[in-house]
């Protein structure tokens, strides 16, 4: 008798076949499971705001490596028309990263004054990005330069009071003002210290931006990408934001000249409308010329730029008592000395500066008010000391 197997029978033999196979039955071919996938990272998005006046196309980079320029292989973007650039960041490491923004001469443009002229970085210090409305500014600029300057003198300086020392020197007032906030967003919105950190922000720029001209003789200076930049640039532009955060006070000063004179007079754009004004009032003000030679390179020395006229500076503002007051009861003081002030020997910095500056540099108690007054904060409190009961 001849025995005819079903076609379909032997399909579902082989079927079985095949799947003894895969499960690791008898045979070298057999396939494993995928034991260790690749671990996902958690990211978060984060929008950055660069600023002096909204800028568009700055490279914006995650300094992962801490060399203090945007490398190929790390996370960055551009920014848009309002300054903006949105990064995926690993949400562990909101905390530690550093970004830096690079403006560069010919790609880079500022909304209030158009194309940039010198190409310069800045930076905002670890531990601000994680904030409902993180920006990169030449305030956030210096609060970094701050705590870099102390760690090479041996001082570490926590991210708060370089902030706080920064706005001070800037002759800001710190109670109302922070070097991380939107300035731009805060000045439309009709704040009157967020319009002038704006001014002095812009000042910084100017000085920055004409100080390295001045150093490597060229406008167009610092490198995008690629971990260093020609001719020594970024070592340049480092000795220069060293030497402005000793002129604080005197970027706060020109600002305030500014401010006084007539391109300002009724100016929604003072940033524009008193550009060659600006300018001159560095120059006069000599915040271009800052010691920057360790990173000239090659040994030669720049052309000196021709001195533009120097504008009649207006009188400095008299002391004011009633501005005195004002810091004294915001800062405090009363806790210790009284409120009107009359207890510690307090009143004998009555109409002298310099005896509450001496006080506050001996003073054990008083020393977290190092660096934090301008000459003229000075000056009104003493005022104050000397009419306590206004």
């Amino acid at each position: 008798m001849k025995i005819v197997k079903s076609h379909f029978t032997l399909g579902l033999i082989a079927a079985a076949v095949v799947s003894l196979s895969a499960c690791g039955g008898g045979g070298s071919s057999t396939v494993a499971a995928n034991t260790n996938p690749v671990p996902t990272i958690a990211k978060t998005s984060k929008t950055f705001t660069v600023m002096d006046g909204l800028i568009q196309n700055a490279l914006v980079c995650v300094d992962s490596n801490a060399n203090g320029v945007c490398d190929a292989t790390e996370i960055q973007g551009h920014t848009d028309l309002n300054g903006q650039v949105t990064l995926d960041i690993p949400t562990a490491d909101l905390a530690t990263a550093k970004l830096i923004a690079v403006v560069t001469a010919g790609l880079s443009t500022d909304k209030d004054t158009g194309a940039i002229p010198t190409s310069y970085t800045l930076q905002t210090p670890v531990g601000k990005l994680d904030v409902s409305d993180p920006v990169i500014s030449p305030l956030t600029n210096m609060v970094q330069t701050k705590i870099d300057a102390d760690h090479a003198a041996g001082t570490t300086t926590s991210v708060a009071d370089a902030d706080h020392y920064v706005i001070s020197q800037l002759g800001l007032n710190n109670m109302q003002v922070s070097a991380f906030d939107n300035f731009v967003a805060k000045s439309a919105e009709g704040s009157t210290e967020h319009k002038k950190a704006g001014e002095r922000a812009h000042v910084l720029v100017v000085s920055i931006q004409t100080s390295i001209t001045s150093a490597t003789g060229s406008a167009v200076t610092v490198a995008v990408t690629g971990g260093s930049a020609p001719g020594g640039s970024h070592a340049v532009e480092i000795d220069v934001e060293h030497s402005l955060l000793t002129q604080l006070s005197d970027i706060g000063k020109v600002s305030d000249n500014v401010e006084h004179l007539a391109c300002a007079t009724n100016s929604t754009n003072v940033a524009q409308d008193c550009k060659t004004e600006i300018e001159n009032e560095v120059h006069s003000n000599h915040l271009d010329s800052a010691d920057a030679g360790t990173g000239r390179g090659a040994g030669t020395t720049p052309a000196t730029p021709a001195t533009p006229a120097t504008p009649a500076a207006p009188a400095a503002p008299a002391a004011s008592a009633t501005a005195g007051k004002a810091l004294y009861v915001a800062n405090g003081c009363g806790g210790c000395h009284g409120t009107p002030p009359s207890m510690s020997k307090i009143l004998n910095g009555a109409n002298s500066p310099t005896t509450i500056s001496g006080a506050i540099g001996s003073v054990g108690a008083m020393s977290s008010f190092s660096g934090k007054f301008t000459a003229q904060n000075l000056a009104d409190i003493a005022a104050y000391l000397a009419t306590p009961k206004i």
